[in-house]
């Protein structure tokens, strides 16, 4: 994500089965600076994710669409104020258990 997290005028980002392979995402304070759009999808080898204050700024709607191992969504989304919509699809009960526990 290092390389995509520095295009200035990225607006929409989808990521899909194949797309990225790894297990853990990082997303840097101050990057993706105009994203506003990010749709995680069939990604089956995410386990943990992780947001520095500062990233995605402008982040509007987040989608999660079968990513069997992802813990949880990161500490760091609290940050985001501008996010509206948060769509979570196909998801282990057990994720989405945490994710009620933590609202």
């Amino acid at each position: 994500m290092a390389v995509l997290e520095k295009l200035p005028n990225l607006k929409r980002l989808r990521l899909y089965s194949g797309s990225y392979m790894g297990s853990k995402l990082v997303c840097s304070a101050g990057g993706f600076p105009k994203l506003e759009t990010l749709r995680l999808c069939y990604l089956y080898f995410l386990e943990e994710w992780r947001m520095e204050k500062g990233a995605m700024p402008s982040l509007q709607i987040l989608d999660l669409d079968y990513v069997p191992k992802l813990e949880m969504i990161p500490e760091g989304l609290k940050f985001v104020w501008t996010l509206r919509q948060l769509n979570v699809t196909d998801m282990y009960k057990s994720f989405m258990d945490r994710l009620r526990v933590n609202k």
